[in-house]
């Protein structure tokens, strides 16, 4: 009786030893994660505030993942994790979706809990990392409107969004309200929740946004580039010869179009931007 007694108190001795050690490197890793705050956690950070998600089953464990179409933004993800996270995470393609998936319960639990206000007192680097997550998680880039935006039901995250921008000098900024809908699918009626826009536009901010923050999804960068260099194209000075075709052209123009059509059809013929040649016809009053 003693010896079966002595044998369940050993082996308890060890669950409870056993235990405590992992509890001891969960809390080791804890500090070794908290003294990891840089560009790559804060990048992290925004996409799981955005497209990615935590997970923490029942059963026990803890998980981080993101979904997405785009495999330079699942592949950008993966690399800030590994690095911030030290442990490595999985990638792969999976019904019509790039996936990646990272079980580490330490590192799930501290993004989750993680306190976003103290991005305001941290470096240029880790903000613009952190709104770079936010805006190819769920910003897009309007090319004929020149914008970006930056859509979210949160409305914290979007006055958080909004400050970090006025830090780095990108201001005048708009936020819209979409109020909530009901969509009706196969019968069921679904409610969508409110959804916020925040609306970057103005050659000085966009300039700033690509200068510093970026999109890491090409698809995203290359509009934003074409927009800047619309921009560039509307401010190339009018030469002489310029006008004076430009005046011909509009001799030439007899259709009852309006001006807008008419500016249209020479822009496309001088390679211009429609927009400045609208302007030119009224600054060097062309029209009679």
């Amino acid at each position: 009786m003693n010896r079966i007694r002595s044998i369940k108190d050993i082996h308890l001795k060890n669950l409870i030893k056993a235990h405590l050690k992992l509890r001891e490197l969960k809390r080791e890793k804890l500090r070794e994660l908290s003294n990891r705050i840089s560009s790559d956690f804060s990048y992290a950070l925004g996409v799981v505030l955005g497209d990615g998600y935590i997970t923490f089953p029942k059963k026990g464990g803890g998980y981080i993942g993101l979904n997405v179409k785009d495999k330079d933004f699942a592949e950008d993800f993966k690399n800030s994790l590994d690095k911030w996270s030290g442990k490595k995470c999985r990638l792969y393609f999976y019904e019509d979706c790039w996936r990646v998936y990272l079980h580490l319960v330490v590192a799930a639990k501290f993004l989750k809990n993680f306190d976003v206000n103290k991005l305001f007192f941290m470096s240029e680097e880790i903000k613009c990392a952190f709104l770079r997550g936010l805006f190819d998680s769920e910003g897009s880039v309007n090319i004929q409107q020149k914008r970006i935006c930056f859509y979210n039901s949160n409305t914290d995250l979007i006055n958080l969004a909004k400050i970090l921008l006025d830090s780095l000098g990108i201001n005048y900024i708009k936020i819209y309200k979409r109020e909530g809908e009901i969509h009706t699918i196969e019968g069921r009626e679904y409610l969508v929740k409110p959804v916020y826009s925040l609306v970057i536009r103005r050659r000085k901010n966009l300039e700033l946004f690509y200068k510093k923050i970026r999109f890491s999804i090409k698809r995203k960068q290359s509009k934003l580039e074409n927009i800047l260099k619309s921009y560039q194209r509307n401010h190339i000075p009018w030469t002489k010869e310029e006008i004076k075709f430009l005046k011909h052209s509009l001799l030439l123009s007899l259709s009852n179009d309006s001006i807008n059509t008419i500016s249209k059809q020479i822009a496309e013929r001088m390679g211009r931007a429609h927009q400045s040649v609208r302007r030119a016809i009224y600054r060097y009053d062309l029209i009679k």
